[in-house]
């Protein structure tokens, strides 16, 4: 692939680090393609299972009916402050903009 055309080393000492990445680049960039797909699936999978205990836990902490939301409101979820990973749910007044992101 890339690299130069000919490698000189000592057959006694071998190939350095580099001599072998350079000597086989193909097959250590294929290897490399091939990790990189292994780790990008098993994240997606780790990720959508994480989001789905998420929910489930927040589907049973807070278990809110739409009856016992009064009129003219509406449940809305947000980070705090500083916190990534803790969300405020707190009832908001209903305005068309809530609406219209409800219904996306």
């Amino acid at each position: 692939m890339f690299g130069p055309d000919e490698i000189y080393f000592s057959r006694h000492d071998g190939a350095t680090f580099i001599q072998f990445l350079q000597l086989y680049s193909g097959p250590v960039a294929t290897a490399g393609g091939i990790l990189l797909y292994i780790a990008q699936a098993v994240s997606d999978g780790t990720e959508k299972e994480y989001q789905d205990e998420v929910e489930e836990c927040l589907a049973t902490a807070i278990n809110i009916q739409d009856k016992d939301i009064p009129e003219g409101f509406a449940l809305s979820m947000e980070p705090c402050e500083g916190e990534d990973n803790i969300m405020m749910v707190k009832l908001v007044e209903k305005t068309d903009e809530n609406t219209e992101a409800n219904d996306v």
